[in-house]
């Protein structure tokens, strides 16, 4: 049976654990009788409100680094702050801000800087499968020449539609006219 003892604001609290149970935690008095079983999880979040661990730090990853414990890889003297030897400074040093509540500053970067890194990877795969193409210098101007281009072609052919129209509504105009002239000119010869 495992025994903890924890202080807090000058109060004591009292668990016991065993390992016929080890899913179990119980809450106890002062004189380690059982009064309250709890599940594992709801000690690591007791112990996680009591000691005021935040931003998504469990209750292990704060205390593993300082438990000593034979067979465990942390007891390099070169590298405290290492769970294990080939763990990343930035891991070690992300950590340590955790602890005294000095990532928040930090966060907001890391997730921008992880979706830049993401949409970053997501044109190059674009442009390597070419569903988006890629654009040397010398093909950009290339490309603005070809646009001017086009441009001045549409504009033509835009102002041959607005001539054929004129013309097209003249020529209806004059038709219109005839027909109308002719109409008149038929009705006076019959009275």
């Amino acid at each position: 049976m495992n025994f903890s003892i924890f202080e807090f604001n000058k109060e004591l609290f009292y668990f016991s654990r065993g390992t016929l149970e080890p899913k179990e935690v119980y809450k106890c008095n002062n004189r380690f009788q059982k009064i309250e079983q709890i599940t594992i999880a709801e000690y690591n979040k007791l112990l996680k409100e009591y000691y005021s661990i935040s931003w998504g730090q469990t209750f292990r990853s704060v205390v593993s680094l300082f438990s000593r414990i034979w067979g465990k890889y942390n007891l390099e003297v070169k590298r405290p702050l290492h769970n294990f030897p080939k763990e990343k400074n930035v891991d070690t040093v992300k950590r340590l801000l955790l602890l005294f509540n000095q990532y928040n500053e930090i966060l907001d970067n890391e997730k921008k800087l992880k979706n830049l890194k993401e949409s970053d990877w997501a044109i190059k795969k674009a442009k390597k499968f070419d569903y988006i193409p890629k654009i040397t210098p010398k093909k950009f101007e290339k490309n603005i020449i070809e646009k001017d281009k086009i441009e001045l072609e549409i504009s033509k052919l835009k102002e041959d539609i607005v001539n054929t129209t004129v013309k097209l509504s003249e020529a209806l105009s004059d038709e219109v006219c005839f027909k109308v002239k002719k109409s008149i000119f038929k009705r006076k010869r019959l009275l």
